[in-house]
């Protein structure tokens, strides 16, 4: 597939009644394959809206070009494009017959650096993953965590 996981993409998330909840927006930049790149023009942005149209956020890759040791990093960011959560996830990302398991990205509080959640691409079974038609992923927050937030965990989970 030509550019694979970069493509931009317009998603629509409906609820049972097939009422849009909110929409995600990715357009394709086309020096964003590059995520050791530092400048910022390379970075994606996703951005999440409500039903109405209004900005609830962004998600976009953050630069780990300082250390090659590292798993990638994401950004779950305001309408301002305040960081409130950095998602860090594991340096071997593998899911097939020797690696089997869920891939997690430890979501940390852009403020304290606490852990406030776990996103994971889970492990379908061996038939699963070497044939897909499509991947099964989790999001794990805090029960108090206000809707916009939650959304925009969902909402990331698309992107990475």
């Amino acid at each position: 597939q030509l550019c694979k996981n970069r493509r931009g993409f317009v998603f629509h998330c409906a609820d049972n009644t097939g009422q849009t909840v909110f929409k995600v927006n990715r357009p394709y930049n086309c020096c964003a394959a590059d995520t050791s790149c530092p400048l910022d023009c390379c970075r994606y942005y996703a951005q999440v809206d409500d039903i109405h149209g209004n900005c609830l956020g962004y998600v976009s890759d953050m630069c780990s070009c300082i250390c090659f040791c590292q798993g990638p990093k994401f950004g779950i960011f305001d309408e301002n494009k305040n960081l409130l959560h950095e998602i860090r996830g594991p340096l071997i990302q593998c899911q097939n017959c020797i690696c089997s398991g869920d891939i997690n990205y430890q979501v940390f509080d852009g403020a304290s650096d606490n852990q406030v959640g776990n996103l994971a691409k889970t492990w379908g079974g061996m038939g699963k993953e070497m044939f897909p038609q499509a991947d099964s992923f989790r999001a794990d927050f805090p029960a108090d965590m206000d809707a916009k937030r939650k959304v925009l965990f969902v909402a990331t989970l698309l992107v990475i």
